[in-house]
């Protein structure tokens, strides 16, 4: 039996899922246009979001939409960031009529996470699982995508 040949791009439907992600930025509605009928379109647009094809076409695609606007955009947030983290007061008073509480400042202490997992520092991992702990069992119309 003769091998397939190897597809070195995205197949129809991945670049169907990519085309609708740019438009809505909406993982499960652009499942949905591409043409997935199963009933979590969440879960599949999870795996398509980390299928490092379609996320490079991703990075790619709206590399060329914004061009380095996003650079400018990603510079000034974190110049931001920067600047409520290291340059207001970790402590702050708060007056609630006759009394005052010392206390974090939580804009400080945001700004610090939000750093901190740009950095790499904070790693946020979620397991999914289907029922009963369970594989997840994925339907596609065809038979070109894995099931679980």
């Amino acid at each position: 039996m003769p091998k397939k040949p190897k597809r070195h791009g995205l197949t129809p439907r991945q670049r169907r899922f990519v085309s609708a992600y740019l438009v809505s930025l909406n993982g499960s509605e652009a499942v949905r246009k591409a043409g997935y009928k199963g009933e979590q379109p969440d879960v599949a647009a999870q795996w398509y979001l980390t299928h490092p094809k379609v996320k490079s076409s991703i990075s790619e695609r709206l590399s060329a939409i914004l061009g380095a606007e996003a650079d400018t955009i990603r510079h000034r947030v974190i110049a931001e960031l920067k600047k409520e983290a290291f340059e207001t007061d970790t402590i702050i008073t708060m007056q609630t009529g006759d009394t005052s509480s010392d206390r974090y400042n939580p804009a400080k202490m945001k700004a610090l996470e939000l750093l901190a997992k740009y950095g790499g520092l904070l790693i946020e991992k979620h397991e999914i699982t289907g029922k009963d702990g369970g594989p997840i069992v994925l339907k596609w119309p065809d038979d070109n995508h894995p099931t679980t």
